[in-house]
């Protein structure tokens, strides 16, 4: 077995292990996934964080990347970006998939990409996606990882303060690329009554 299937076995391995197990508890895992809406998804081209004008306004994008991977079995168009919001360093993964189910396995394997056997990552705002993790930290500085439709979303920087601002300006961007789930009923598709 060569080093990176070595890596990926022990990852698999940890994602069912009681540290997993632990935080998948702390922020009710299986309730969460289970009744989220799944009419909808996220179709948005994540590109354009780096255009001017940003749809973020004091985002400024310095270095940014794109391609197409795959975590464990979830493809993904992966979307990375390094830059400042209001002066202080940021760096930002956004992984489009295809799913609900996609998004939570490469939020899974983000979460537990350790060689350690505690996890790192404690339960994050609770208003932030599906669900969210932060980077367990004494410092200034930390990451928030969250799940949002078929969205993976990873914020790291220096400054916590200016990571969970970021976070929420994604996420309110998110929510504003709203498009019919592909494998949603006809009636799913139809706006609710009173909405929009």
């Amino acid at each position: 077995m060569n080093d990176d299937a070595a890596l990926s076995a022990f990852r698999k391995a940890f994602q069912s292990s009681p540290a997993v197990g632990e935080f998948k508890a702390s922020v009710d895992w299986e309730r969460k996934l289970r009744t989220a809406d799944r009419t909808t998804v996220v179709a948005r081209n994540w590109d354009d964080l780096g255009n001017d004008p940003a749809p973020i306004e004091t985002l400024h994008i310095d270095s940014r990347d794109r391609e197409v991977a795959s975590v464990e079995s979830a493809k993904s168009v992966q979307f990375t970006f390094g830059g400042t919001i209001d002066g202080a360093q940021v760096s930002i993964l956004i992984a489009q998939t295809g799913s609900l189910d996609a998004a939570a396995e490469f939020f899974l394997t983000k979460i537990s990409a350790t060689t350690r056997t505690q996890l790192n990552y404690v339960a994050g705002p609770r208003d932030l996606g599906t669900v969210a993790a932060k980077f367990d930290t004494t410092g200034p500085g930390g990451s928030l990882i969250w799940i949002y439709k078929n969205l993976c979303f990873d914020v790291r920087g220096p400054d916590f303060r200016a990571v969970e601002s970021l976070s929420r300006k994604l996420q309110s961007l998110a929510e504003q690329s709203l498009v019919p789930a592909p494998d949603a009923t006809p009636a799913q598709r139809r706006p609710a009554p009173g909405s929009g």
